[in-house]
């Protein structure tokens, strides 16, 4: 409505020049007797726009247009049986108009008289009665009295109705409301009638306003006067004009103009308190307020969010203004700060953080962040300090810790309140428990944890090397290895399973052919293992058997395809390795030598025995 008001002044003070404008108002009937319950209907002609209706006293209801550009209302009188004049107004962009609407009011007058005596009385031209005088002489007659009216006649008596003065001036804005923050004109309307309820021409009306400045008002039609309100920007609230007419002195009309604030464009957010101690009240008061540009508040809805806790209460309790309340859990998963959000617009929205600090320290713990291990290699613990709800604690000095066997690095700070601490262990083929002890201030905390033997219980081990051997049997090797060193043997002995490929190639002359064998073998064995930690690393010996497949290719024969055969015959080996931690496995070499038996058939005879170099990497798979 503001906006469409402001949108209107133009138009609207250009119809005060011409007369009215466009818009015609009439009221039917133009006057009503007040106490009979009879409304006027109000008729509105020549509006593209619902015209914004007043009246001075009473009231319009039931705006509806019944055809293009014609509306219509109904205009109810006062409660007041007091003679006057309504002003009924109606306002658009299309310009503006007005009716006075007389109101007659009621009176009882009492006449004395002899008892019985039909007493009629007299209201200019309207005479009302009969009614006898009563048994105390005393008749009371009810008379309809017009504005402008103050005595009625009983014969040669003039009796005084007691009418009260009533406005005979009314003042009106071209807008109601204007932002407070910037400078605004208003266009200011004036009507004066006589007591009758005619335009008075050239009547002696002044106006004032409580701030800003007027133009001196004109008449513009008969009774009808104009002028110019400019106001500086200013306070949010009322401005307020009144218009008065010097020679009727109950004759005033006052119009306010709301001074609103502007759109939204920024919110505070207070908080009771600058920070929040656990244990020591975990519920936050806020009050949020979206504020214009020159700092009123302003209508605006706005909603709240925040991180980590719970919102318990939010309710807005004044234009612009919200109150709220926030809950914190006293343990708060590593929160370092109460994040409070509201949100006005899409684009417009405010936060505020709230430190959260944690109660004094009352726990230490220790805990490891990987698994631990008999290697030599340095892993890594937490040691944090929590306060009587989980919360971490900062201490001005780091704590100590210490190793029942291993070493431990000194504690560095990671976190508020958390301290990583290098633990190294030293070698072991058998799993223990390792005491871990820290200390801050007056606190103590003491640990048993698990360190693992140096190697998986499951490892796997791909290899690569070159095997020697008899019958001059040279080749690349590759295999790979399958440990299984889950105690069930004792704390250093494991299964270990192997699988080898490695080749040669032979060429003879017989009987003037030049003969080609090719020979692979493929060795799958398991060995009983061994193994213990050495100079930093960790040393195994095993031994074993199982069974290795040959096959051989005979080419060369003139007329025939390649002779083909394999079997399988019964192998032994035994080795020796060492291997030192690095990254996450364990680089290794070692030394085989293994033994197979003579298939006894096919192209190739005789036992082998073989001495292989490898190299490989050792991976914990559990």
């Amino acid at each position: 409505m503001l906006l469409c008001a402001l949108l209107a002044l133009p138009a609207w003070a250009r119809g005060m020049e011409s007369g009215a404008g466009r818009l015609h108002l009439s009221a039917s009937p133009d006057s009503l007797r007040l106490a009979e319950g009879t409304r006027a209907k109000l008729r509105i002609v020549g509006g593209s726009e619902p015209p914004v209706l007043s009246a001075s006293v009473g009231r319009v209801e039931f705006l509806r247009e019944t055809s293009s550009g014609v509306y219509e209302a109904e205009y109810v009188p006062p409660e007041s049986l007091d003679p006057q004049v309504a002003f009924v107004v109606a306002l658009s962009a299309d310009g503006f108009a007005w009716i006075p609407i007389v109101l007659s009011g009621i009176r009882e007058v009492a006449v004395l008289a002899k008892y019985g005596t039909p007493v009629s009385v007299s209201v200019e031209d309207e005479v009302f009665g009969p009614v006898p005088a009563d048994g105390s002489g005393r008749a009371l007659v009810r008379v309809v009295v017009p504005p402008g009216v103050r005595t009625a006649r009983y014969e040669k008596q003039r009796i005084d109705l007691s009418v009260p003065d009533k406005s005979l001036v009314h003042v009106f804005l071209s807008s109601s409301s204007a932002e407070a923050n910037t400078a605004a004109e208003v266009t200011v309307g004036a009507i004066a009638v006589t007591e009758r309820g005619k335009p008075r021409e050239r009547a002696p009306i002044s106006l004032v306003a409580t701030e800003g400045s007027l133009s001196p008002a004109v008449e513009i039609e008969s009774g009808v006067f104009e002028a110019h309100w400019k106001l500086p920007p200013g306070q949010v609230g009322q401005a307020r004009i009144t218009a008065r007419l010097r020679d009727k002195p109950a004759s005033i009309s006052t119009a306010a103009l709301d001074r609103v604030p502007g759109p939204p464009r920024s919110i505070s957010i207070e908080v009771d308190r600058d920070q929040l101690v656990a244990g020591e009240g975990d519920v936050v008061a806020l009050t949020a307020r979206v504020l214009d540009v020159a700092g009123n508040p302003t209508e605006c809805a706005a909603n709240i969010a925040v991180e980590p806790g719970t919102v318990l209460e939010w309710e807005r309790t004044g234009r612009g203004h919200f109150d709220g309340r926030v809950q914190v859990a006293r343990r708060r998963a590593g929160s370092q700060q109460l994040e409070i959000k509201v949100v006005a617009t899409r684009s417009l929205s405010a936060r505020r953080l709230i430190p959260l600090l944690p109660g004094p320290p009352r726990q230490l713990r220790i805990e490891p962040e990987e698994e631990l291990h008999a290697d030599g290699q340095q892993h890594q613990l937490r040691v944090v300090i929590l306060d009587r709800d989980g919360n971490r604690v900062d201490v001005a000095e780091a704590p100590t810790v210490t190793a029942a066997r291993g070493v431990v690095s000194p504690p560095a700070r990671s976190a508020p309140g958390a301290y990583r601490v290098g633990f190294r262990s030293p070698l072991g083929s058998e799993d223990y428990e390792e005491v871990i002890q820290a200390r801050s201030g007056a606190l103590e905390a003491e640990v048993r944890l698990k360190v693992r033997a140096l190697g998986g219980g499951v490892v796997l081990a791909p290899k690569i090397g070159f095997t020697k051997g008899t019958s001059g049997l040279s080749s690349l090797t590759g295999g790979g290895e399958l440990g299984l060193w889950t105690g069930a043997l004792g704390p250093s002995l494991g299964l270990v399973i192997e699988a080898w490929f490695y080749s040669f190639s032979q060429a003879d002359t017989l009987a003037a052919m030049e003969l080609t064998t090719e020979v692979r073998y493929l060795a799958l064995e398991a060995s009983l293992g061994w193994r213990r930690p050495l100079r930093g690393g960790l040393f195994w010996l095993s031994a074993g058997g199982g069974a290795v497949r040959g096959s051989s290719q005979v080419s060369g024969i003139p007329g025939q395809a390649s002779v083909t055969e394999s079997t399988w015959t019964a192998g032994a080996n035994g080795c020796a390795g060492w291997g030192r931690p690095l990254g996450p496995g364990v680089p290794f070499g070692e030394v085989r030598v293994a033994w197979q038996a003579d298939p006894g058939q096919g192209q190739v005879r005789g036992a082998v025995n073989t001495v292989t170099l490898n190299v490989g990497y050792r991976f914990d798979v559990h």
